[in-house]
């Protein structure tokens, strides 16, 4: 006979359903893919400009670019023709600013959100598995 002490919480089932959530998440949420979206499109211009090529070529060569390959050109490019420091000083704090907003993006956009049935809180699934697997659910 075990002595182990049972647990006399019940157990939470999370809805996952997305069309639960507010349609205040669901503005935001689309709003920060779109802004995004849109940012990822900039990045583009930038390279096509720096290259000295039209838009059509700079989507062509960019679409599949990773940010870091996109952020990589893009400093190579303006190092090699820009006329001065300060402007390359920008150019790092504005790509310091889109990783950032990116990072904050992928936790959106990669990562599923649950209501709590009881309290109505809105949660955030972010799951890792590099290494050991991690699971938090945080509001």
């Amino acid at each position: 006979m075990t002595t182990e002490k049972i647990n006399s919480e019940p157990k939470i089932i999370y809805d996952y359903d997305p069309r639960n959530l507010p349609p205040e998440y669901l503005r935001a949420i689309g709003l920060v893919i779109t802004a995004s979206s849109q940012t990822e499109s900039v990045l583009q211009d930038l390279i096509g400009a720096l290259l000295g090529i039209d838009n059509i070529q700079a989507i062509a060569l960019t679409t599949h670019l990773s940010f870091p390959l996109k952020q990589d050109i893009i400093k190579s490019i303006a190092e090699l023709g820009a006329p001065n420091v300060n402007e390359l000083d920008k150019i790092d704090e504005l790509l310091e600013r889109v990783k950032e907003g990116l990072d904050m993006r992928n936790i959106i956009a990669h990562n599923s959100f649950a209501k709590n049935p009881h309290t109505g809180e809105i949660l955030s699934r972010r799951v890792k598995a590099r290494g050991s697997l991690q699971l938090d659910l945080k509001p």
